[in-house]
Formats: structure tokens, sequence, C-alpha cells
């Protein structure tokens, strides 16, 4: 065996005058390595000599080790850390639901996708969610009878990698999160999300309704359409995304935990006028005439199609999402990008500083739409 050991070791130096230049490697002769001459001498090195030296030629010179023993790793020893506990799953759920900014029900939601997840694949840690692990997974949704449309598997697949990410944002381990996260990519559907025809609603239409709709029912016809809102978006409108000075509504849509997008619109004067003869909450603008805010959209469709039939019309003729798809259609024929953030859509070049400052960029399309629903 041949000991790589420098002339200046402490408790070698002493018997360097034993030392012959190439004498043979045999019985106990140990050959020492100088300047690439082979040197050997007849004495062990000592333990608490050999090692300390050593440790010291690791960390001042690691790229000469790793030439000298032909393991190339050694060079790169500075960077490598020592291996940590995995990151547990059931960590990462109770992390997102605790600090996520998502409402009740739509955690309640996703709890329950991952913990069906977890169930499935059995997985304890982030370690454990191997490729084939995942892709099991993804194939027995793809092969669900009760997760049928392209649309339902990829908001589950997104859901799933939602949680996973959000650890990154208490704290949890950068690396072990990115790395799983690039093993999920796999998570993804080959059905196609179903293609929902819009259908704008017709000007006449629009003011058959108007002309019958009590004050409520104005200020939410007219809001949907100005706002390019569904009327499940409607009452989630705060107080404060209105400026009734300025004439605007601006927000920030939080689609997912990942993806805030902002959100703006030019209110007409037909529309803040409706606004403000109905009775708005501390928080809310569109409320309950208790005051209240609304649990859900159920209830106020259901009064839709009691207007809508009073109005002569059917649900084949309009439906309350026509007013969006009214409004989105006639922005986009102008201007598709702030058709996007009129809608509430992700659009490149608008950040959510501007938008929320500068509310007003959106006019142009607004305009647009006024002028030809009520113009």
């Amino acid at each position: 065996m041949t000991t790589v050991v420098p002339v200046s070791t402490p408790g070698v130096d002493e018997r360097v005058d034993q030392w012959r230049e190439g004498d043979p490697l045999s019985g106990p002769w140990i050959g020492i390595d100088i300047l690439n001459r082979t040197y050997s001498f007849n004495h062990d090195v000592e333990p608490d000599v050999l090692w300390p030296w050593l440790r010291e030629q690791l960390i001042e010179r690691p790229s000469w080790i790793a030439e000298k023993v032909g393991i190339p790793e050694i060079a790169g020893l500075a960077q490598l850390k020592l291996p940590r506990p995995s990151i547990r799953l059931t960590d990462l759920l109770r992390t997102y639901l605790a600090n996520s900014t998502a409402k009740p029900k739509s955690q309640r939601r996703t709890e329950l996708i991952f913990e069906d997840f977890l169930a499935f694949t059995g997985a304890k840690t982030l370690a454990e969610l191997t490729t084939p692990t995942l892709l099991r997974f993804r194939d027995s949704i793809e092969g669900s009878a009760s997760v049928k449309t392209g649309g339902s598997r990829k908001w589950m697949f997104g859901q799933i990698k939602n949680v996973i990410a959000f650890g990154k944002k208490e704290g949890l381990d950068p690396v072990e999160i990115n790395e799983a996260l690039s093993r999920c990519a796999v998570l993804r559907t080959k059905t196609k999300e179903s293609q929902v025809a819009p259908k704008p609603i017709s000007r006449d239409h629009l003011h058959l309704l108007l002309e019958i709709a009590d004050d409520q029912w104005r200020a939410f016809i007219l809001a949907g359409l100005n706002c390019c809102c569904y009327i499940g978006e409607l009452i989630q409108i705060k107080c404060s995304y209105i400026n009734t000075e300025l004439g605007t509504f601006s927000s920030i849509r939080e689609k997912s935990v990942e993806e805030r997008i902002p959100r703006a619109a030019t209110l007409w004067p037909e529309t803040l006028e409706a606004m403000s003869r109905i009775r708005s909450g501390p928080d809310y603008w569109f409320t309950a005439q208790t005051g209240t805010s609304y649990r859900g959209s159920a209830s106020l469709l259901n009064k839709f199609a009691k207007l809508r039939a009073k109005a002569g019309l059917g649900p084949e003729d309009v439906k309350f999402s026509h007013l969006r798809d009214g409004a989105y259609s006639r922005a986009s024929k102008m201007d598709r990008s702030l058709a996007r953030v009129l809608a509430g859509h992700q659009c490149d070049g608008y950040e959510d500083s501007y938008v929320l400052r500068h509310p007003e960029v959106v006019r142009p399309v607004c305009d647009v739409v006024r002028t030809h629903y009520l113009g």
C-alpha cells in the first residue's frame, strides 16, 4: 500500500534519513510520493499524524487529492451537504392549511385531494414521491370514472403541486421541494379541457332585463357587464376595490396559491349610479338584504332565472354568464391584452402594482363595451 505523506509532516521528518529513493515496496516498507518521486521508509505512520494531514489536504487541495485517488467528486467536497431527513408530506399539508390565504371551502377541497393522493401513493416524505409512484397515480386519475373532464384532472394535479410548492413560502427546504416538483411534472392529463362556446348577451335582451330590474338587479347586471364578471365574482367585490371618485374598480385575482392576477375596469356613469342605490356592507359591496355577505351564488342564479322569465326570456336566450361573454368578446375585438386584464386573465406586460395604481389603463375597452350596449 502507498501512503501519501508530505516532507514536512511532524513525526516523519526525523525519519527522512531512513528513506531510500527507489526502494521496492515490500514487507513493512511504506511508499511516499514527494514531488512525483517515490521514497520509502521502514516505519509506520501513526494515525494521529496521517489523518490530520489528510484532513488539511482535503480542505486546502481537494483537486490534488481527487486526482491522486482517482475520485473526481472529491474536488467538490466543499459543496457537499450532509443528508437531512426528507420533508414529511403531512407537514407540507399542515403548513398549507395553516398559512394559505385560500378560502376555507377551497382549502377543504385541496385537503381532500391531497389526502387521497397520500393514501394512493402510500408516500410519507417527498423523497418517496418517485417518478414511478407519480406515474401510477396519474394513470389512476386518467382512468377514473369519477373524474371525467380534462379540466378537473388538471385542477387536481395543480392542487397537489400547489401544496408542495407552498412549503417554500414557509422556509422549508427549497432544493428538495424543487426536485420533487420537477418529478411532479408527470402529473398532467392528456384529456383536453371541454371548450365552452361563449355566448355574448344581445343588446335587446340586456335592455329587456334592465327595464324590469329593481335597484339590486340593475346594479348586478350593469356591474357584471361593465366589470366582465360572473355573479359569483361580483359578490366577492370588496368596498376597497371600488373608487367612486375616480370611477374605477381594481383588484388582485388569486387564481391559485402561486398565481395572482391583476384585474381592473373603469366604471360607467350608469354602473356607478346603480351601485350607489344599493346597500353595501362593511366589507363587500354586494350584500344580502340583511346586510350580510352572500355565502354563494346559487340562490342569486335562481332569482335571476325568475327575472329572466318575467322579461319573457328563457335559459336558451340568456344566462348571467352571457354578460361576461358579451363584455369580453367586445373588448377582445379592440385590444386582446386589455380585455384579459378586464376579465382577470393572465396577461404578460401588466404587473400587479401597475394595474392597481392605474386601473384606467383599461378605459378604452370599457368604453367600447359601453358604446355597443348602452350607446
